[in-house]
């Protein structure tokens, strides 16, 4: 299913160019024209990913987001007319990998799907067992998207994984936004979205919600973030763990 790409969007005409435009790159993809046509798709198939129109006919269309992360966990990427900070927020929010609005026009959505397709992790990590373990007890690992400290866990998008990775392979170095963007979704940072920050938001306070009460990622102001900590990666602890059984 890597080349799959599942198009949920009302307007026939932005339907088809956007569906053209994908297929003409080398994508496969499935039109729906509303949500609930493409949830009985999504029992069966897990696309690549799915590509959400925000501005589908319904009168909560926010909850959309919601009710498709029921059935998969395919990159969700919003595509949407609206380029509003509380929308924004909202969506992420509510389970999307990714939001883009629609007059960046089409190239930039391309780029986030390549990214997507060719399995991209930040600093070239594979995808198999890592676990990044930090001087304050915090255990993230990268593979199954979790943070863990004490007896508490909690559970991180495929963005938020992403970007605690980068900030972490450069931890107590400045990250500026475009570095964040471009090794979290492969595009440039266009200088307008809220998405680094909103992302570094939720990474923080799922960080607060463990009981680690010390800021691990700091705002570096008029540049970036940092993570303030000592790290290291273990690519072997699953291993030893096994072979001491």
């Amino acid at each position: 299913m890597d080349k799959d790409v599942f198009l949920i969007e009302d307007d026939t005409m932005s339907s088809s160019l956007i569906s053209h435009f994908f297929v003409r790159h080398g994508y496969r993809v499935t039109t729906f024209s509303d949500v609930s046509s493409a949830m009985l798709k999504l029992n069966n198939v897990t696309p690549r990913c799915i590509i959400l129109d925000l501005e589908l006919n319904s009168d909560a269309p926010l909850d959309n987001i919601a009710k498709i992360r029921l059935l998969s966990s395919a990159f969700l990427i919003v595509f949407s007319s609206y380029r509003r900070f509380d929308i924004e927020t909202l969506a992420y929010q509510g389970g999307c990998d990714q939001y883009i609005s629609k007059d960046r026009g089409l190239i930039p959505l391309l780029h986030t799907v390549n990214q997507i397709s060719v399995g991209s992790d930040p600093q070239h990590m594979a995808a198999n067992d890592k676990l990044w373990l930090y001087d304050n007890g915090l255990v993230f690992d990268y593979t199954n998207r979790t943070i863990m400290f004490e007896d508490r866990t909690a559970n991180l998008t495929r963005i938020e994984a992403r970007t605690l990775s980068v900030l972490s392979s450069s931890a107590n170095r400045t990250m500026n936004r475009d570095v964040l963007t471009r090794s979290t979704t492969g595009r440039d940072f266009d200088g307008i979205s809220r998405s680094v920050d909103l992302t570094v938001s939720k990474i923080r306070g799922k960080i607060r919600s463990l009981g680690i009460k010390n800021e691990m990622i700091v705002t570096v102001q008029s540049m970036g973030y940092q993570l303030k900590a000592i790290c290291q990666l273990s690519e072997s602890v699953h291993l030893n763990d096994q072979n001491a059984h």
